[in-house]
């Protein structure tokens, strides 16, 4: 009985291998994907009405990276400021262990954030989204929670490259324990954001530091190497999904040539 049932096992286990490297190689012909069911007519509208944008030319140059940067930066900027306007949260400047952050105060600070911080590593592929184009995403928060943020706007490529950015965040979370309870303290960031908490998270444990009482990593840009299928199942879906040309250049630009 054992016998047969180890059989069977690894028939199926051959069969497994074999159907997946089949798969691996399929051609899918152009499909129509119809909206989700079950949501609502405005996300629908949205998604219907949805256009993916022509890719952006990938610059060859420092220079070049840099103009990028700027003009990239500037409508996050503008968002930023409305968002302030709009919710009250103030923000001030600051450096902490050496690395420049935001200190974002909301209008009303929530009894249970009254003596803490919580920790915001911005998201833009790495390259984008510093200065106050970083404080949109901590603005919100501290907004929704009336929670006391702490943004990093850690040092980014094509000047700076890994590890900088993961160094600063965790030079800013060693000075930051010293005063708060890690248990107590989240860290949170979205898309690239959401891998520099991973890999912040990942380098004070092999550093045998303290690790923050929760994390949130949402939407984390977490497949550097391309690993998984989704590059090629979100094509056409997901302007992010696209992951030839800007993306993959700024992952590049990233890694310092290690991917």
């Amino acid at each position: 009985m054992k016998k047969k049932l180890l059989r069977t096992l690894i028939s199926t286990l051959f069969l497994s291998l074999s159907t997946s490297s089949v798969l691996a190689s399929i051609t899918i012909n152009e499909r129509t994907i119809p909206t989700p069911v079950g949501v609502s007519s405005e996300f629908a509208q949205i998604l219907e009405s949805r256009t993916v944008p022509a890719p952006l030319p990938v610059p060859t140059n420092t220079e070049e990276w840099l103009t990028l940067q700027t003009q990239f930066d500037a409508p996050g900027i503008e968002v930023t400021r409305k968002a302030l306007e709009r919710s009250g949260v103030t923000y001030e400047t600051k450096q902490i262990a050496g690395v420049d952050t935001f200190l974002v105060t909301p209008k009303n600070v929530a009894p249970e954030y009254k003596d803490k911080w919580l920790v915001h590593i911005h998201g833009g592929a790495f390259v984008f989204g510093g200065g106050e184009s970083a404080l949109r995403e901590a603005i919100w928060v501290a907004n929704g929670l009336g929670a006391q943020v702490i943004s990093i706007d850690y040092r980014q490529p094509p000047l700076h490259p890994f590890p900088a950015a993961v160094n600063d965040a965790v030079a800013v979370w060693k000075e930051l324990i010293k005063t708060q309870s890690p248990e107590s303290t989240a860290m949170f960031g979205t898309s690239a954001g959401g891998n520099l908490t991973l890999a912040t998270t990942l380098k004070l444990q092999e550093l045998g530091l303290p690790i923050p009482g929760a994390l949130f990593a949402g939407t984390p840009a977490v497949d550097l190497k391309e690993t998984s299928d989704s590059w090629l199942t979100l094509q056409g879906l997901d302007p992010l999904g696209q992951r030839a040309g800007m993306i993959d250049g700024t992952f590049e630009l990233y890694a310092g040539g290690e991917l």
